[in-house]
């Protein structure tokens, strides 16, 4: 609790008044720093006061005319004529920095006033000097600053606000168990540095803003201080103090940096931007989650489809697997039948190359069949114009036909006679061998080709002796003239010769167009099998192409047959893989659910996180910020506008032109009582002194040398 309240002080008073830092100011434009080092007496009154200035222009100072109130007034570096008339100072020279001083008797806008008791009772400074005992030093501060300005619609006394910082440096040989409320002590080797950071004037200031809950920062709005110590031999300490209405103005000069002052660091709307930044924060937090809840909603239904997806590629897995073995049963069977192919199609080939050259054998044979039909015709037609001649009509005289004779036998020999004797000629001439060998010389036909043809002829003539037996007996026996019987005979065996020389042509002619129809289909057969012209469209050119597509074909199936293996394989670890991703696909499905359900309890966490949040606001920060227990936060605004404004307007101790930057600081050195020439105390710090080796000097002890 006690840090809380002093980091609240630190934001009630405090950062108001560090808070105010002008604008920067263009280039080529004036800026003027002002240090004033104050030597105090014992009891903290003034004795004198030297103001330096540092004063800087861009574009250089020749010409320049500051504003001041200093007397006494030295330039401290540079070759500048510095002309003083009234309150304006002109520079004379040349460059862009001048540093001068000068004295004021001004009263500083925060002085102190210092007293010293000693085993709790009151004692002069001067009076202090080699005593023993318990010594405390009070520092009470006075803020010289004071205006009336209206605040919540009331007068109020409100003061500048100035920073400042109190430093006690007691030796380490004189002084030990040293206490300092509100303050810190810092030990080297040779001091003991006890520090304060106080805001005096600024009790009064907020005197009834704050509420009763509150009352406690008034404890760190300083007015006084107070150190005490046990001595054994007192000697006077150095005290110094440095004042700003900027702490930055005393940080950057090296005049602060006591962990004292770091407590007070900060401002009252930190407190409040935090909270307010928590809120929309909690606000931006509920908006993400009912936006996450909303996207996981939408991510479940979208990873249902998903899912619903790889159970549909799992069906779809199984059936490539289904079909791979399918493919890698067909692959086998390829490989086995394009094996098979390979091994008969080189018999296959040699059965063909075998054909084709029976086929162009049977082309030649056929041509040879055909000429000899032809003079088979031929020569049958010579045997019937032969057996003709010497059968029924040779038409020479001195070597009848047979017909003739015949004839003539049977009319010397009487009728039955001469019928047996024509009978008996010609089955004779059927079995003459002479006759046959004489006919077959003339026709070129063999003999026995003669004698089948004499014995067709004997068996035409005999049925025509038959025939007309009677009548040709008749006549004979009555001895008419048988010269017309004889021509009617005659007439009859030739036609009967010419009828059975006729059926004998009748069937060598069908025979022949037949076998010339079947010659001619066999060579378009031979043409589909084998084309001497254009063998592509043939069964030898497919049965060729037929080869070569199998010779192509190589060790073709063999990887096919292997890429199926491989791709059944595939299939199955695919299945597999599938199978894993479906279950896992369910195992995620459900942890969506789980997610799902999780962003709405946290969507409900993030409502009551931002209710709970406002509540803290409304019950807890509004409480300090706003009006809690009486206070009026709209006073306090106005307060805090007035101090900052104040603090603003606080630019220059002595004096700076209108446009100028200008800043100013305290510095101030308290000098003690000093011990009386030659006395006891001056042997004791010569001893001290000689014992203590030489060290580097401290921070503060490079501040007291500022005044020497």
């Amino acid at each position: 609790m006690k840090r809380s309240y002093r980091f609240t002080a630190a934001l009630a008073a405090l950062a108001l008044a560090a808070g105010c830092t002008l604008p920067a100011f263009a280039a080529g434009e004036v800026t003027k720093d002002e240090n004033v080092f104050i030597i105090l007496n014992a009891d903290g009154s003034v004795k004198s006061q030297t103001v330096s200035n540092w004063v800087h222009g861009d574009t250089g100072l020749s010409g320049f005319a500051d504003a001041t109130t200093l007397q006494n007034i030295t330039n401290l570096k540079g070759e500048w004529r510095l002309e003083q008339s009234g309150g304006s100072l002109t520079f004379e020279g040349s460059g862009s920095d001048v540093y001068y001083q000068g004295t004021t008797d001004r009263t500083p806008p925060v002085t102190a006033a210092i007293t010293y008791t000693l085993d709790g009772a009151p004692i002069a400074a001067g009076e202090l000097t080699g005593k023993a005992g318990r010594v405390g030093i009070h520092i009470a501060l006075t803020n010289n600053e004071k205006y009336q300005r209206t605040i919540g619609g009331s007068l109020r006394d409100v003061y500048t606000p100035f920073v400042t910082m109190i430093a006690v440096d007691l030796p380490a040989g004189a002084f030990t168990n040293i206490t300092a409320k509100h303050g810190t002590v810092q030990t080297d080797a040779q001091n003991q540095l006890v520090a304060f950071a106080a805001l005096p004037g600024m009790r009064a200031t907020f005197d009834g803003l704050l509420p009763d809950q509150l009352n406690g920062l008034y404890d760190y709005f300083l007015d006084e201080v107070t150190v005490e110590a046990d001595t054994g031999c007192f000697e006077a300490p150095a005290i110094l103090l440095a004042a700003a209405t900027s702490m930055e103005e005393l940080k950057k000069d090296g005049l602060a940096g006591t962990d004292g002052l770091e407590d007070l660091d900060g401002k009252l709307d930190e407190l409040e931007n935090a909270t307010r930044e928590l809120q929309d924060g909690a606000k931006t937090l509920r908006q993400a989650v009912d936006s996450l809840d909303g996207k996981m909603a939408e991510f479940q239904a979208s990873y249902q489809t998903f899912d619903e997806g790889v159970d549909a590629a799992l069906a779809g897995a199984k059936q490539v697997k289904d079909g791979a073995g399918q493919l890698a049963e067909g692959a086998n069977a390829l490989v086995t039948g394009a094996e098979q192919l390979g091994g008969a199609s080189a018999p296959l080939k040699a059965a063909i190359d075998a054909g084709q050259a029976k086929a162009q054998t049977m082309l030649s044979d056929y041509g040879a069949l055909q000429t000899g039909m032809a003079g088979l015709l031929q020569q049958v037609n010579g045997i019937k114009t032969t057996m003709n001649t010497m059968i029924v009509d040779s038409g020479d005289s001195g070597n009848p036909a047979l017909i003739d004779r015949v004839t003539l036998g049977a009319a010397q020999a009487g009728a039955e006679q001469a019928i047996a004797y024509c009978e008996q000629q010609f089955a004779g001439a059927a079995s003459n061998d002479s006759l046959a060998a004489g006919i077959a010389s003339g026709t070129g036909l063999s003999e026995d080709q003669v004698k089948a043809v004499l014995s067709a002829a004997a068996a035409a003539v005999n049925g025509g002796l038959e025939t007309n037996k009677a009548a040709i007996a008749g006549q004979i026996a009555q001895g008419v003239d048988g010269s017309e019987t004889i021509a009617q005979t005659k007439a009859a065996a030739g036609a009967q010769l010419g009828s059975a020389m006729d059926g004998l042509t009748s069937q060598i002619e069908p025979t022949m167009a037949q076998a010339a129809k079947v010659m001619g289909e066999a060579d378009e057969l031979m043409k589909l099998v084998y084309h001497s012209a254009d063998n592509s469209q043939t069964v030898t050119g497919a049965l060729d192409a037929l080869a070569q597509g199998v010779a192509a074909l190589g060790d073709g199936p063999a990887k096919l047959q292997k890429g199926t293996a491989e791709l059944s394989k595939g299939a199955l670890e695919l299945e597999q893989g599938l199978e894993k991703l479906s279950a896992s696909s369910k195992t995620v499905k459900e942890a969506i659910g789980q997610f799902k359900a999780g962003t709405g309890a946290l969507a409900d966490g993030a409502v009551e996180l931002q209710d709970g949040v406002a509540e803290y606001k409304t019950e807890g920060i509004d409480q300090i910020t706003g009006k809690l227990g009486g206070m009026n936060l709209t006073a306090l605004t106005e307060l805090g506008d007035t101090l900052e404004e104040l603090a603003d307007g606080y630019t220059s101790y002595t004096g700076a032109p209108e446009g100028v930057r200008a800043s100013v600081k305290f510095v101030m050195k308290m000098e003690g009582p000093k011990a009386p020439a030659g006395g006891a105390d001056d042997g004791r710090q010569a001893a001290r002194a000689e014992a203590q080796p030489a060290e580097k000097p401290g921070f503060w002890q490079r501040v007291k040398n500022l005044f020497r």
